[in-house]
């Protein structure tokens, strides 16, 4: 087991802990640990590429991880009225999509180094945890509501943005198959 893969099981532990804390109306601890999950996500690509110690079960691991806490963040500060519902339902269609694509070229049996995180991506990512870090803060630091709309509406651009690339980009790798054979 590799250092890497042993951050991201951390990660992963800690989702119920961050689950409870949301539950239990603990913004400032949920906030807490949602930052420390953050730094292993950080710390666990870190290692994996200075000391080459990526595996296929990290590849697989670390975005599932990543999905799930995002996915929990975003579902439990809905219902708690927190954030938008439509920004929710933007971020989890957009996964969903992420994964049926990844599924589909697992089910073809295909490899794709072609497809992978893109820069929109990254960006897309970075927005939706600044935005749950906002939203988490909220009683530490005040900021005005109209702030949080366009950080919300930031966000659902950016999701947006990422799933209709990745969608192209599916389609176009999918239509190069039948090319290659």
């Amino acid at each position: 087991m590799t250092l890497p893969n042993v951050l991201t099981g951390v990660r992963i532990l800690l989702m119920p802990i961050f689950i409870i804390f949301l539950v239990q109306n603990e913004l400032t601890s949920a906030l807490i640990v949602f930052v420390f999950a953050g730094i292993t996500d950080g710390l666990d690509g870190f290692f994996a590429r200075r000391y080459g110690q990526m595996s296929s079960l990290g590849a697989y691991l670390d975005p599932i991880a990543d999905k799930l806490l995002l996915t929990s963040a975003y579902l439990i500060l809905t219902i708690k009225e927190l954030v938008p519902p439509w920004l929710c339902v933007l971020v989890i269609i957009r996964d969903l999509l992420i994964i049926l694509g990844v599924a589909i070229i697992f089910l073809l049996q295909k490899k794709s180094n072609r497809i992978g995180p893109s820069k929109l991506s990254k960006i897309n990512t970075c927005l939706q945890i600044i935005c749950v870090v906002l939203v988490l803060g909220k009683s530490i630091y005040s900021i005005k509501y109209v702030y949080y709309q366009f950080f919300f509406w930031l966000t659902a651009f950016f999701t947006v943005s990422s799933g209709v690339h990745y969608l192209f980009q599916w389609l176009n790798y999918l239509g190069s198959i039948g090319e290659d054979q």
